[in-house]
């Protein structure tokens, strides 16, 4: 005789339930880390921490070597020669080029993953 308390493991209902949380839980996690657009505020070229602001909330995050860059020309098309953190920092050495700018940026961990730089209108 089986015990009512367990469910076997290949339940249909209990795997509708167990899909149902997984994407959930996928869900969960895409929005943790998600690309918004910040506002550069400040750039510090010794510490590599880029601070932006996105609506009334300032943000600082480090930059790495691992930092994905994406540098977009006016039709939108990725320029490959030029996406690499080195441009990225050369851009925002540069006061008057950096502060206001916009960018798409994707912040994980205090560490910006992912920066996507559309060309100034």
């Amino acid at each position: 005789m089986r015990n009512p308390g367990l469910v076997p493991f290949f339940d249909p209902e209990c795997a509708v339930r167990r899909f149902a949380l997984s994407l959930l839980c996928i869900v969960a996690v895409a929005g943790l880390a998600r690309a918004a657009e910040y506002v550069v505020v400040a750039y510090d070229r010794e510490t590599k921490i880029l601070t932006m602001k996105s609506g009334d909330a300032e943000i600082a995050a480090k930059l790495t070597t691992a930092t994905k860059v994406k540098v977009l020309d006016a039709d939108g098309k990725v320029l490959e020669k030029l996406g690499r953190v080195e441009t990225l920092e050369k851009l925002l050495a540069s006061a008057r080029d950096a502060k206001g700018r916009k960018l798409e940026a994707t912040i994980a961990d205090g560490i910006v993953t992912e920066v996507v730089i559309r060309p100034a209108k």
